[in-house]
């Protein structure tokens, strides 16, 4: 995720854009690999994608795993939309389908 980068600029030429990304690369001794897994909730009656709101909602299930895991909330108009663990890297964040991606801190 680059939740750091937000960058709008159009690039003119392709000589701008191969600056612009070796200007992104590292030397091989900070070269580091991070996990993505996905898991889409739905209800078990129906089969139906669970909704943000309520007790069994997406918003509830993540207030749940900030208590019991203790990670900071990334928030979106003042709801969680994801949690990241400050002292491992790791994150959770809620996709646009409604899918949980958990990111694996980077090794």
């Amino acid at each position: 995720m680059a939740r750091d980068q937000i960058d709008m600029t159009p690039l003119d030429s392709r000589d701008e854009l191969v600056a612009w990304l070796e200007a992104g690369v590292k030397p091989k001794s900070e070269f580091r690999i991070g996990t993505e897994h996905e898991k889409t909730p739905f209800t078990l009656e129906g089969h139906r994608p669970v909704p943000y709101e309520g007790t069994r909602g997406i918003g509830a299930l993540l207030e749940g795993m900030q208590l019991l895991l203790g990670w900071e909330p990334i928030t979106e108009n003042g709801k969680i939309i994801g949690l990241h663990d400050v002292t491992g890297g790791g994150a959770i964040s809620l996709e646009p389908g409604g899918q949980f991606e958990l990111s694996g801190a980077p090794v």
